[in-house]
């Protein structure tokens, strides 16, 4: 998405609904066995069993529809209607090479397989309705007297997930020629990549888990990289004992999940046998963060088990005061307290995603949720002396995208969002956070405020304040008055 900006831009917020779904892509492979695989290439074995062959004219004997358990049709105007395979592969690079070994085949010669129309079956005459109903007229079918497909497998682009290329191995077992049909019964699949290059980008380790089940050649997924989690335990500090309980202190210091374990707690001199895990408690700043704890059903604490939380880096301590100044500027940490032997804390669960009833008024599904998002990029320092004069430090957040726009101008800043749920009739808030770069613009002794507008992709978001002066800053957002 993108921004449209004539100043200089400082941050950017954004409030926005959000769908979540999980759903297992993994190929059907009933009809094939992979028997090896590396990350140049892979060899696929098919084998199927007898068509299902039916009859599909009286007036036509030697007319045949042939199908295969699982399996569809290809449905291709102007084609022969065949049955197809589809085998989803993630290829790198921008070629595959193919080569086919047939090892058993049939024929059924004479027989013929339709040449799929999809077309409206017939014209519907004015005012010929029959119990509420049109009459159509089925025309006969006609035979597809061609050689088609011209190859039996074949790969073809599928899609894109992020930055890689899905493609799909189309598989035919059936060859239509005009004195009838081949049966490739059983044939083996050699595919090569070979311009097959370093390690590809990384995605978020939950998207490389999709990208695994959705393709079979999870080979390539050693060429992804994917980002784990930072499951990280930071400066674990032991700390005397507050109102009754025993406590340590954990430092954050970025967006993460943060994993506890029992040795890491040992290692900092902590008696595991003192902790009774019903009793564990985590708070930040004053307030209970839930966190999911794994090992605790025996009433113990051992070295194996573990806690996990979200923890996130020190912000906006400073933003009711000064509200450009989102992170804090000052340090990063971030501080946690891990109690025990006092009030058991908020705890995360795991629930089925399954739908466990269908009766209507029994379920309340959530669609969305809403989650903040916040960009920023500190790309360039600017001093900004006119405004900044006998000003401590904190005060103002002095790091910038860029070393802003002139008047007249565009200027576009792009940022990604994950997954926003464009269905969801919640609104979306916008709001960006800007600053003054020039200063003592006046007309006949009149000053002369900046006049900027902000776009997200095409939407409107909002005009600069009529005060905006100088290197003041000003909030532009789509919910409320601009300050």
């Amino acid at each position: 998405m993108k921004f449209s900006l004539s100043s200089l831009l400082a941050g950017a917020a954004l409030l926005l609904a959000t769908a979540s779904a999980q759903t297992d892509f993994s190929a059907q492979n009933t009809y094939y066995t992979i028997e090896s695989q590396t990350q140049e290439g892979m060899t696929l074995l098919f084998e199927f069993p007898e068509p299902v062959v039916e009859s599909v004219s009286s007036q036509q004997p030697t007319l045949k529809r042939f199908s295969f358990p699982g399996m569809v049709q290809n449905n291709l105007p102007g084609l022969p209607q065949l049955p197809v395979l589809s085998v989803p592969l993630m290829v790198p690079g921008d070629r595959t090479d193919i080569r086919i070994t047939p090892l058993e085949t049939q024929a059924y010669p004479g027989f013929q397989v339709i040449l799929f129309d999809d077309k409206v079956a017939g014209e519907v005459p004015e005012n010929s309705l029959i119990a509420n109903r049109a009459v159509l007229v089925e025309p006969e079918p006609e035979a597809a007297a061609m050689t088609f497909p011209e190859k039996i497998c074949q790969v073809e682009a599928l899609g894109q997930f992020r930055d890689y290329m899905l493609h799909t191995l189309i598989v035919y077992p059936l060859l239509n020629r005009p004195d009838g049909q081949t049966f490739f019964k059983k044939f083996r699949v050699q595919i090569t990549y070979p311009n097959a290059g370093a390690t590809l980008n990384s995605v978020p380790a939950e998207e490389a888990d999709l990208l695994q089940k959705l393709v079979i050649n999870d080979r390539q997924m050693n060429r992804v990289n994917p980002l784990q989690p930072q499951l990280k335990f930071a400066n674990l500090e032991k700390s005397s004992a507050f109102q009754g309980t025993a406590r340590v202190r954990l430092i954050v210091d970025s967006d993460d999940i943060y994993q506890v374990r029992g040795a890491d707690l040992e290692e900092a001199g902590i008696n595991l046998s003192d902790i009774d895990p019903r009793t564990l408690r985590l708070e930040n700043r004053g307030l209970e963060v839930a966190f999911f704890l794994i090992g605790d059903r025996d009433g113990e604490f051992n070295a194996e088990d573990y806690l996990e939380f979200w923890g996130e880096p020190n912000q906006r301590t400073l933003i009711d005061q000064y509200p450009d100044v989102y992170s804090d500027p000052f340090t990063d940490e971030n501080v946690y307290w891990l109690s025990w032997g006092g009030d058991p804390g908020a705890r995360m669960v795991e629930e089925s995603g399954s739908i466990t009833t269908d009766t209507p008024g029994e379920f309340n599904p959530s669609f969305f949720f809403t989650s903040t998002q916040h960009f920023e990029e500190n790309r360039r320092f600017e001093r900004q002396g006119a405004s900044y004069q006998e000003k401590l430090s904190y005060q103002r957040d002095q790091w910038f995208f860029d070393s802003g726009i002139k008047a007249v101008g565009k200027q576009q800043y792009e940022f990604e969002l994950i997954h926003p749920d464009e269905s969801s009739f919640n609104p979306v808030t916008v709001s960006v956070m800007m600053a003054g770069k020039s200063f003592g613009a006046a007309f006949n002794d009149v000053p002369i405020a900046h006049d900027v507008q902000v776009w997200l992709n095409n939407g409107f978001v909002g005009s600069a304040p009529g005060n905006w002066f100088d290197q003041d800053t000003a909030r532009i957002a789509n919910v409320g008055n601009s300050t």
